[in-house]
């Protein structure tokens, strides 16, 4: 099953201040994917960030399942866009979290098993990142630098 996380530099998040009710979100610090094996796990080790797990909102109250397959839409050519309702409150939060980063940036990574050969992005603004994934869809398998 696929896995969105996104990587932030700042321990002292408070996801409880965050109004979303169309995913659910965990979080570990030290950063640890919820994939075994993580396309992405030997950068989260070299970070000293807290990882967000996004997943689907049966997911909400557990740790040990935590993914977001029906938060997605297949658009083919491995790539994904997020249901509309998932991606109006995902934009936000994404905003949020560029804005309360120690660095003002965060790593946005997909891990899917059937997602193709892993790709990195040049870092890009939250604008061009918002319509790349309006327009052509997000690539599976993907890591993102969004400042």
């Amino acid at each position: 099953m696929p896995s969105c996380e996104i990587l932030i530099n700042n321990i002292n998040i408070d996801l409880s201040k965050l109004e979303y009710k169309n995913f659910a979100l965990t979080t570990s610090c030290p950063a640890q994917s919820h994939r075994d094996p993580s396309l992405w796990q030997h950068l989260f080790n070299e970070s000293e960030g807290t990882l967000l797990h996004i997943g689907e909102t049966r997911f909400k109250d557990q740790d040990d399942w935590f993914f977001c397959y029906d938060l997605l839409l297949d658009i083919g050519l491995l790539r994904f866009k997020f249901k509309p309702a998932v991606w109006s409150e995902l934009k936000k939060l994404i905003d949020y979290l560029i804005k309360t980063s120690k660095n003002n940036k965060i790593i946005f990574t997909t891990d899917y098993q059937f997602g193709g050969k892993k790709f990195i992005y040049k870092p890009i603004k939250l604008k061009k990142f918002i319509k790349l994934h309006d327009t052509k869809g997000l690539k599976f398998n993907s890591w993102v630098e969004i400042i």
